[in-house]
């Protein structure tokens, strides 16, 4: 191998870490140490300066998560100290706790489409369930009539139509929301067992959601069953 030592002699050096730069910047890109300027016009920065955003964004996420367990904090506490034999506080508690948790999914760069969408449908039936529960006069869970009716039925199959859409309008991404939109379909099962154990009535909703969570999946399976099968491999290395 043939060295450029005159280009080589030109470089910049760190001291710290023992390199030498081949491109012309102010700080090492590995230690981020102040480097001594550089007047050759030859070296050129080929790579924008480096902006530490993972930490800014590991900072945002921290305060974020803290001002919302304050907020529940407080209000439990208040909730307590101010004991009238109503517990008032859940009712502000949960929508807290799903802009919290959601949230820091939903502005989650890396985290996939499916993820985010399974999480707003768990995370909005929960939120319907807790204000059901705590705003019923009886406040018993053979009461909770709405959230569990109407609501969790017809939520589940609102988001399970959606990933299909997008599923359907790209072909190509069907691997990739296969496991996010099975999981969903079989957590659609759910207000159906609840109507079986007696909780929630009419059964209409309930048989329709699972109605729908079972033409999903089978359809999965009869219309792209090798890259459903692959991506499960891939998954659970079964």
């Amino acid at each position: 191998m043939i060295f450029d030592m005159e280009r080589i002699e030109r470089m910049q050096y760190c001291e710290t870490c023992k390199v030498s730069i081949s491109t012309k910047t102010k700080n090492c890109p590995l230690c981020h140490a102040p480097l001594p300027p550089c007047e050759d016009a030859a070296l050129e920065q080929t790579y924008p300066d480096f902006s530490p955003l993972k930490r800014r964004s590991r900072f945002l996420a921290l305060l974020y998560s803290a001002l919302c367990l304050a907020v529940i904090f407080i209000c439990v506490l208040v909730n307590l100290l101010t004991w009238n034999g109503h517990l008032w506080s859940a009712l502000v508690a949960a929508p807290v706790l799903y802009v919290w948790l959601c949230g820091l999914i939903t502005f989650r760069k890396r985290a996939h489409l499916g993820l985010k969408l399974m999480a707003h449908a768990i995370g909005i039936v929960s939120l319907l369930v807790v204000i059901n529960t705590f705003t019923d006069s009886q406040r018993i869970v053979s009461h909770v009539s709405w959230a569990v009716s109407y609501t969790m039925p017809f939520i589940f199959i609102g988001f399970i139509l959606l990933i299909n859409v997008l599923m359907a309008r790209k072909r190509n991404t069907l691997r990739d929301y296969v496991l996010y939109q099975i999981s969903l379909c079989v957590i659609g099962f759910i207000p159906l067992l609840l109507v079986l154990l007696g909780v929630a009535q009419p059964a209409y909703p309930s048989i329709i959601a699972a109605a729908c969570s079972a033409l999903t999946i089978g359809g999965l399976f009869l219309f792209g069953r090798k890259k459903v099968v692959a991506e499960l491999n891939r998954k659970f290395h079964i």
